[in-house]
């Protein structure tokens, strides 16, 4: 009876240590001798979209954006523990206007030229560079589904970041620095006519829909607005 017992014991912890050595070699060798390949192809239809008029691309504002997606659940009264996922990544936000309709011109007698340009707008989806992600996520106590979690949190960036890119201190500093890249391409359209070449010192203001010149004037970043200088003529 005890060499029975002391066989059983024996056989026990032999059918221990190989399943665990098992295990361990199961876990280990694949790691030796995987391999793994990363490939793309193309899509199936490509799909042209034409911009009418066309567009130009004004500002660009770029910044980390954080997504946090929690999940809770009860049973019976009892918390079962809370999954949480988050997502660091860069964000390229770019604005542009149209420009299918006109960009009227106005010049006064005091040489100041208004600009009337339209509704800038947020280029969309906004640009992330998937490079540089930062990915966290954790099951609550008694939860399963971080990875799943994850994956929600990751479907909803490009909607949201259509929804940040609306935001009034992002616009407003899309705005700031539009008005300098029209200035600057205005002032080089006007140079090319003859009248403008001819006189000097021209100042450029650009306003948006729904903005009045006395809106913007006082403004420290509008006080010194893009003068035109006319390019020196040259010898035929």
């Amino acid at each position: 009876m005890q060499i029975t017992l002391r066989f059983s014991a024996f056989f026990l912890i032999l059918t221990l240590v190989l399943s665990g050595l098992g295990f361990y070699v199961y876990k280990i060798y694949p790691r030796i001798n995987q391999s793994s390949k990363t490939s793309t192809t193309q899509g199936t239809a490509l799909i042209s979209i034409r911009t009418a008029g066309g567009t130009m691309e004004v500002a660009a504002l770029k910044t980390t954006e954080r997504f946090i997606r929690t999940d809770t659940k009860n049973f019976g009264g009892i918390s079962l523990g809370e999954t949480i996922s988050q997502i660091n990544v860069p964000v390229y936000y770019r604005y542009h206007i149209n420009l299918a309709e006109a960009m009227p011109v106005e010049c006064n007698a005091q040489k100041i030229c208004i600009v009337h340009v339209n509704e800038l707008q947020a280029t969309l989806p906004v640009a992330f560079d998937s490079t540089k992600m930062e990915k966290y996520t954790a099951n609550g106590w008694a939860r399963f589904n971080k990875n799943h979690n994850l994956l929600l949190l990751e479907q909803s960036i490009t909607p949201v970041l259509a929804t940040r890119a609306e935001l009034n201190h992002y616009k407003q500093q899309a705005q700031e620095l539009g008005r300098k890249t029209i200035s600057e391409f205005v002032q080089k359209w006007l140079l090319k006519e003859k009248q403008w070449r001819e006189n000097t010192n021209y100042k450029i203001i650009v306003l948006y829909p729904n903005e009045k010149l006395e809106d913007i004037a006082y403004r420290p970043e509008t006080t010194n607005p893009t003068t035109v200088q006319p390019k020196a003529p040259t010898t035929p």
